[in-house]
């Protein structure tokens, strides 16, 4: 017991040293991402909302970002922490921070096409009652009899 206690020290005490000497760089190419950032592929693409195109902008980077596996990912969800996309509850906030802070990066990118989901199947539906209030007391208040002008036969096949 006592080796794996001074075992599991000595990494943590490596992994201490690697993260520290590491810093410099992550800040380098986090910077570098940054200013270079890609531009969005059409897949990145989000339904519409009441966010601003900032925040779809960000979101799309951010989702690029995770699908390169970029550490830039990490920055770009400190910002968007800031001013939140409307779709994130805070259980989605709490689990994308997990997910990208321990570097799980598929399973940020399920979260996010989770929300996108809900986002769609919630604007879809939405989207007939939209239409109802729109015309709502305009037109016919009673319904037609349907009028058919020809007959309808069945089909013949290979006659």
């Amino acid at each position: 017991m006592a080796d794996l206690e001074a075992g599991l020290a000595d990494l943590e005490r490596r992994v201490a040293e690697l993260t520290a000497a590491a810093a410099p760089w992550l800040a380098a190419v986090s910077a570098q991402a940054r200013d270079q950032r890609l531009e969005p592929k059409a897949t990145d693409t989000l339904p519409p909302s009441a966010d601003t195109p900032q925040i779809a902008g960000q979101l799309a980077a951010l989702h690029a970002a995770l699908r390169r596996r970029d550490l830039s990912a990490l920055d770009l969800f400190e910002d968007l922490k800031r001013d939140p996309p409307t779709a994130w509850d805070a259980e989605t906030r709490r689990a994308l921070g997990e997910a990208i802070t321990n570097l799980r990066f598929e399973t940020a990118l399920k979260l996010l096409e989770q929300v996108k989901v809900r986002q769609e199947q919630a604007s879809s539906s939405r989207l007939g009652s939209r239409i109802a209030a729109r015309f709502r007391g305009q037109g016919l208040d009673m319904d037609q009899p349907e009028r058919q002008v020809t007959e309808a036969h069945a089909a013949a096949f290979g006659e």
